[in-house]
Formats: C-alpha cells, sequence, structure tokens
C-alpha cells in the first residue's frame, strides 16, 4: 500500500513539475508576442506619420495619376 502511495506521489509531483513548465514556457513565448505587436504597433505608426509627412510636403494635383503608367505583370523565368 505505502508502494502506491509513494508512486502516485512521484507522478502527480512529476506532472505538477511538467504542467509548470509549460505554464513558464507559455509565459515567455505570451511576453515575446507582446514585445512584437509593441514594435509592430510602433512601426506602423512611424509609417503612418511619414506617409503624412510625404503627402503634405508633396501634395497631389491628380496630374501625377493620369500620366503614370499602367502596371503590368512580371513574368518569372
Amino acid at each position: 500500500m505505502d508502494e502506491i502511495s509513494t508512486t502516485s506521489s512521484q507522478e502527480q509531483r512529476t506532472g505538477i513539475e511538467q504542467v509548470n513548465m509549460a505554464v513558464s514556457q507559455m509565459d515567455q513565448v505570451t511576453q515575446q508576442n507582446a514585445a512584437l505587436v509593441e514594435e509592430a504597433s510602433a512601426a506602423a505608426h512611424s509609417m503612418a506619420a511619414q506617409g503624412r509627412h510625404c503627402l503634405t510636403r508633396w501634395p497631389s494635383s491628380g496630374s501625377a495619376t493620369r500620366s503614370a503608367l499602367p502596371a503590368r505583370a512580371l513574368r518569372w523565368p
């Protein structure tokens, strides 16, 4: 009977350790993802600001769209 109890306790301890490791890994991945989202958000805001700056610096008169060449598909070898 004691042997069953000891084996059960060891299995529970091993299971708890595995769960703790998994939760720790998920926490690390979540923190990494949060950092990446923050970086992507900052980059998007920066690009939007740069785009607004370009639009104020070079206003569109409409003539550029009339003289632009149409897009064509590229063929890869």
